[in-house]
């Protein structure tokens, strides 16, 4: 009798291994579409971001004479001009408010909103110039976050120093799919002047590389949903294999009742 159990729960364990298994072919990425081309090709433009409400951007401004510059920075600190060449500016960090403008010292209210880091480097120069000799302004955003959830190792909302991050990074930040990530439905939030933005991405097809949300904004969010076949083995697996198993059970006696006549 204790054979014949045994001989049941391996073909228990065999069935609930079928039916909650997925296809290597499945499992894998950019495996659809037309075939990568085998020369290089131009990635072409990266779309720049742009300034939006409640972004914090890290501004300081410095020249050679860094006492001429301290009244366009919220905070510097001037050393001694023997150490660190006189110079050490300090953090900087400017809120864009509702109404997409920054309080900027010396220099009052200035709409942001809109803009590129680039764009906003290049207006305040202009601005800059009739005050300051060869002035040097560096910008880079302070809260360049985005969320990953759903069916990946380690959701989360992350923050990164870059300024241009594609949803494979993104995902590669949260420990990549998980085995039943639906790849072929990844939606994208985005929220932008304003609005939500939804879109939904196929990282299975390899012309993903030209979707206009290859590449991840700030504060977009990410959501890869679970396959079927994860559903499937979170139900009570018990309640799917009693019918198999009892089906089992009982052509396995009947083959050791007849091997014995």
């Amino acid at each position: 009798m204790r054979k014949i159990h045994c001989i049941g729960c391996f073909f228990a364990i065999l069935v609930l291994n079928l039916t909650s298994c997925i296809p290597h072919k499945e499992l894998l990425l950019l495996n659809e579409g037309a075939e990568f081309p085998t020369n290089a090709t131009s990635i072409g433009e990266v779309p720049s971001l742009k300034i939006q409400i409640d972004d914090i951007l890290n501004i300081s401004v410095r020249t050679l004479d860094m006492k001429a510059a301290a009244p366009y920075n919220l905070s510097i600190t001037v050393f001694n001009e023997t150490i660190n060449n006189g110079n050490n500016v300090g953090i900087t960090d400017y809120l864009v408010d509702n109404e997409g403008s920054i309080d900027f010292p010396g220099l009052g209210r200035l709409k942001v909103d809109g803009l590129t880091l680039i764009e906003l480097k290049e207006k305040l120069l202009q601005l800059l110039d009739p005050f300051l000799v060869n002035p040097t302004v560096i910008i880079r955003f302070s809260n360049f976050k985005f969320t990953v959830l759903g069916a990946v190792k380690s959701p989360a909302t992350y923050s990164i120093q870059e300024e241009r991050l594609t949803i494979f990074e993104a995902i590669g930040y949260a420990g990549d799919l998980d085995v039943f990530a639906n790849q072929e439905n990844i939606l994208l939030i985005r929220e932008q002047n304003g609005e939500r933005e939804f879109a939904y991405i196929n990282i299975k097809d390899r012309n993903v590389f030209q979707s206009p949300y290859f590449y991840l904004k700030q504060n977009d969010v990410l959501y890869i949903e679970p396959r079927p076949e994860k559903t499937l083995t979170q139900r009570d697996q018990l309640s799917r294999i009693l019918p198999w198993l009892s089906v089992i059970t009982s052509v396995t006696t009947l083959i050791l009742t007849l091997t014995r006549l």
